[in-house]
């Protein structure tokens, strides 16, 4: 229904969605912490994950390639902290979720 309209949507809340434009969606950048720590076996470092994520997902969206978004793996956590477009963060849920079963 809002493809035609050029129009896409963001999650606000449990029960509420915003509607708006694709550049506002993407322009408008979002934090996540999301745990890693069952994604370091078989000798994978939290960079080389960070590494992985980054050539599978988004490439030109993060920060070392121009982009406005951030892909930090904090050993102390050993969580990923992610600022990025909430499509993005959609994607990286879904690529976390494959990495977890094994898919890569």
């Amino acid at each position: 229904m809002l493809r035609p309209l050029e129009l896409q949507y963001r999650v606000i809340g449990a029960t509420t969605l915003q509607v708006t434009s694709r550049k506002a969606v993407s322009a408008r950048l979002e934090l996540e912490f999301y745990p890693a720590a069952d994604l370091l076996t078989g000798g994978r470092t939290g960079p080389e994950l960070v590494e992985q994520i980054k050539g599978r997902l988004a490439g030109s969206t993060w920060s070392d390639a121009g982009g406005p978004g951030v892909l930090h793996f904090d050993q102390p956590s050993r969580c990923l902290i992610v600022l990025q477009s909430q499509p993005v963060q959609v994607a990286l849920e879904r690529l976390l979720d494959e990495l977890r079963a094994g898919k890569r």
